[in-house]
């Protein structure tokens, strides 16, 4: 039992961190018990060894909704810490680094060259292939 206290303990510094919000220690209370609840599920059906099938499948339901939740929380936690990062200033938006790179065509190719002749081909490969494909279904067709 201390172990767990520990473990849920260094859970809780780990996620809020030092400047956490009112929100988000909310929600990193809410991991920290999801957490404590799928390890009590998880010991209950490791340790259940003697049991019907439908204690069985009780705790095994039991540990894939305490999962569930679990998860559910660790997203939401997530999510917040996702919105609440700052927006950046006019400032920063003037100096960040722009990527110079020339503009690429649709063919992976720099703006204003061609793509190798068999790189063309294979464009038009396809073409005539969905053509001769359309063509066949048309004669199967009983209707023609």
């Amino acid at each position: 039992m201390e172990a767990t206290r520990a473990k849920m303990a260094a859970l809780r510094t780990e996620l809020a961190g030092s400047a956490a919000s009112p929100l988000e220690k909310l929600l990193v209370e809410r991991v920290v018990l999801c957490w404590l609840q799928l390890h009590q599920a998880e010991l209950a059906f490791a340790g259940a060894t003697e049991r019907t099938m439908a204690q069985g499948d009780y705790h095994q339901r039991r540990e894939v909704r305490a999962q569930a939740r679990y998860m559910a929380a660790i997203k939401a936690l997530a999510t917040v810490r996702k919105l609440v990062q700052p927006a950046l200033s006019p400032l920063e938006l003037a100096t960040r680094a722009i990527n110079e790179a020339p503009a690429k065509s649709c063919t992976g190719m720099p703006a204003g060259r061609r793509a190798p002749a068999n790189e063309r081909n294979i464009g038009h490969a396809r073409r005539s292939t969905r053509a001769r494909i359309k063509r066949i279904g048309q004669e199967m067709s009983p209707h023609h």
